[in-house]
């Protein structure tokens, strides 16, 4: 009896919004729902497919060997799986490439300083004898000798620092923005906040409160989602880079609304 449909989740939710809204979409159709609207909105699910600050593909590396141990090509996106060489399926289990094969209308809700990245992405490093290691850890977060307290808090890094975090932004932009045609399609959107958060859409304080440019994300959701096909420029709200030698460095004074780290996994 659905009419109106917004998949979403958080975290490992929101990457599964990615990978499977279109089966959802089909499932639907097939049992006769009357559908009328249906759109996906994940949050904190663009995992980015980044190499550590030693240069080593670290979250890469856990990935693959997950997709190895599970043969998990028919947990991912079908049109995604079929995309790609049979040495490559495993990549799909990234946003990045699965958000271009996406045909639902689709919102990404992130922040580019997403911070479960910083710590467990960027400034990670793999578990002693990995794949093969002893113990059930699955990487070590915060490890890069030098880089503990700034991957946890970006106001305890010094100038160089946060350098390096802006560009860690950069790219997370640039992935989104050249993910296909994915960002500039008609109906869909996107709100990548600055603030150093995981998964704040899922808390009422943040989601409206952090905003880009005035609009809040509860604002920008909802426009989105009350429109139709309207171009993906009408709906697509980035934010600004951190200041590297003032502070405090955080740019964006909304983020303020933050309680600390929020983590949902």
């Amino acid at each position: 009896r659905a009419e109106r449909v917004l998949v979403t989740g958080c975290s490992a939710g929101g990457l599964a919004a990615y990978l499977h809204a279109d089966y959802v979409h089909g499932v639907l159709k097939a049992a006769g729902a009357p559908l009328r609207r249906f759109k996906a909105a994940p949050i904190s699910g663009f995992f980015l497919r980044h190499a550590s600050l030693e240069g080593v593909p670290v979250y890469a590396e856990q990935m693959r060997n997950a997709f190895q141990m599970s043969n998990a090509t028919g947990g991912l996106s079908a049109r995604c799986v079929a995309a790609q060489g049979e040495e490559d399926r495993w990549q799909c289990s990234f946003a990045a490439r699965a958000y271009a094969h996406v045909e639902a209308p689709i919102f990404a809700l992130n922040s580019a300083l997403d911070s479960w990245q910083t710590k467990c992405i960027f400034a990670a490093r793999l578990e002693p004898g990995f794949p093969e290691q002893n113990g059930t850890g699955n990487g070590r977060c915060a490890a890069v000798p030098g880089w503990s307290r700034c991957s946890e808090d970006p106001e305890a890094c010094n100038a160089t620092q946060m350098g390096v975090m802006n560009q860690y932004m950069e790219d997370f932009k640039r992935a989104m923005l050249t993910a296909g045609e994915a960002w500039r399609r008609d109906g869909n959107g996107a709100f990548i906040d600055s603030c150093h958060m995981h998964c704040e859409a899922q808390v009422d304080h943040a989601w409206s409160t952090i905003a880009i440019g005035g609009v809040t994300m509860q604002q920008a959701l909802s426009s989105w989602w009350k429109s139709d096909s309207a171009a993906a420029s009408e709906h697509a709200h980035t934010d600004c880079s951190y200041r590297t030698a003032a502070t405090p460095h955080e740019c964006n004074p909304t983020c303020s609304a933050k309680s600390g780290s929020v983590y949902f996994v």
